[in-house]
């Protein structure tokens, strides 16, 4: 069995696309059961490249906040391969905004 180390990484999927879809589908299963416990992982360098709506840095808090308020346990593993990294990164904002645990792959 691979580990997580072994999952191929890079590519353009919007974090804010993958947050917010994350919120639908949380919605959309605890209305089948409202007892449901959601846990989520993210696998992300954190780099946001296509806002939903408008700012990425302010849709990133409000996604994460939501995450915290819908009860979600999001895990967020960090693919980046330096702490010296050219892009930036929404992982910590994500994290505080989310109360989300981050590990490093």
């Amino acid at each position: 069995m691979e580990g997580i180390e072994k999952v191929s990484i890079g590519g353009k999927t919007p974090l804010s696309s993958a947050l917010y879809n994350l919120i639908l589908l949380a919605r959309r299963e605890r209305l089948r059961d409202r007892s449901l416990r959601i846990r989520a992982f993210l696998i992300t360098d954190g780099k946001a490249n296509v806002p939903l709506y408008g700012d990425i840095k302010d849709e990133i808090i409000r996604l994460g906040r939501e995450i915290r308020r819908s009860n979600i346990e999001l895990t967020i593993y960090d693919t980046r391969t330096s702490e010296i990294d050219p892009g930036i990164s929404y992982i910590p904002l994500l994290s505080e905004a989310a109360g989300a645990k981050v590990y490093k792959v």
